[in-house]
């Protein structure tokens, strides 16, 4: 994500008042999403024991649900490609405020907007909390193919699955080829990644609100 601090006067264009609104509530729901009870857990535990011959047993603990599907709610406008203010259309509307997009401050702006898509990106690509494979067998057990599974897979199987949809095909993949608590802690760790990303891109939109040369 960006480190280096960007002067919004320099590297966007003004907004409109409807586009502040936008700013607006992107900035107020990721404060919700930082102060809520799920996001300021600290202690989040996964426990695997098994043996020679045994099954594997799994123990998941350290969240409500309660406070999850709270945080989930709060999540999703942010996460959203539909919602006007979501990261990904907050997002694309700064990119096209970027001043000058040939100048340096310009091109400083859009880099910085993107830097947050490829955090993104490499948090729902790369297996950094467990890494997981996937086999497929016939009837007589011949293993037909074998892959890396992605947090990002597992992610949106929860999401769309079991708290924004009903979606059965998601369901029983989560519960028929692992031990949904393995799944579940991945799940439960790329949230509170994305949440950040999410929570530390907001930084860009209150520098643009305080700043009244940008106002209409």
């Amino acid at each position: 994500m960006a480190t280096r601090p960007i002067n919004p006067v320099d590297a966007f264009t003004p907004f409109s008042s409807d586009e502040l609104r936008r700013l607006e509530r992107y900035a107020t729901r990721t404060h919700e999403l930082f102060d809520c009870p799920f996001i300021q857990q600290e202690q989040v535990s996964l426990t695997l024991s098994g043996g020679s011959g045994l099954g594997l047993t799994t123990s998941f603990a350290g969240v409500q649900d309660q406070e999850l599907r709270g945080a989930l709610m709060l999540l999703r406008p942010l996460h959203l490609q539909t919602e006007k203010a979501g990261f990904a259309q907050v997002q694309a509307m700064m990119k096209r405020h970027a001043r000058g997009k040939g100048t340096p401050e310009g091109k400083q702006a859009v880099a910085a907007v993107k830097s947050y898509t490829k955090a993104l990106n490499s948090i729902r690509r790369d297996p950094e909390l467990v890494q997981l494979r996937e086999q497929r067998v016939d009837a007589a057990g011949t293993v037909l193919h074998e892959r890396d599974v992605p947090p990002e897979r597992i992610f949106d199987d929860f999401l769309y699955g079991l708290y924004f949809h009903e979606d059965e095909e998601r369901i029983a993949r989560i519960g028929d080829w692992l031990p949904s608590e393995i799944q579940r802690f991945i799940f439960i760790g790329t949230v509170r990644r994305v949440a950040r990303v999410y929570t530390a891109f907001a930084g860009t939109p209150r520098a643009i609100l305080r700043e009244p040369s940008l106002h209409p």
